[in-house]
């Protein structure tokens, strides 16, 4: 038995990293499906730190990390749009959670310019607005390109609204 102060010398350095880390893989291999699929999505530090305050259900998991997410939720905390964090300090949380080594304007531009965006999954009001604003700019044209352009001005709508330093200038 090993005592304070006392060093193993039957140990290599990386014994305890390895074995730590294998004792987390263990655990995780036992785990529930959605339980797994948690530490899949939060990593294993947050899930267990879940599971020792009592909270294994993952979607109350899910619900806490969402409300993590979405910031402070007193009235004089809250900034941004309708008190809200702006949609990139949101990403930069979740990025720098995961130890990514970019940001999430990085993320966001490098997708802008593979002609992709991250847009909501429901319309927003402005995109609507943009798609029926479109259709008032158009002549006569087909009905593929009507709501091609349609679609065009809503995810420019989207765009402006959430990832807005993508548009300034451009």
């Amino acid at each position: 038995m090993l005592g304070l102060g006392e060093i193993r010398t039957d140990s290599k350095p990386g014994d305890m990293i390895g074995r730590r880390a294998q004792r987390a893989l263990d655990e995780t291999d036992n785990m529930p499906g959605p339980l797994r699929q948690c530490v899949h999505e939060y990593g294993y530090a947050v899930v267990n730190s879940f599971r020792l305050a009592g909270v294994t259900e993952p979607r109350m998991i899910h619900q806490v990390m969402r409300e993590i997410w979405e910031g402070p939720r007193q009235p004089t905390q809250r900034t941004g749009k309708k008190g809200h964090r702006p949609m990139l300090q949101k990403l930069d949380v979740l990025l720098i959670q995961a130890e990514c080594t970019i940001s999430a304007a990085t993320l966001v531009r490098f997708l802008w310019d593979q002609n992709l965006i991250i847009v909501p999954r429901e319309p927003t009001q402005a995109m609507v607005d943009a798609s029926i604003d479109a259709v008032s700019r158009m002549g006569l044209v087909s009905k593929t390109e009507k709501h091609r352009g349609r679609l065009r001005f809503a995810l420019r709508a989207a765009v402006e609204t959430f990832w807005p330093h993508l548009v300034k200038g451009a």
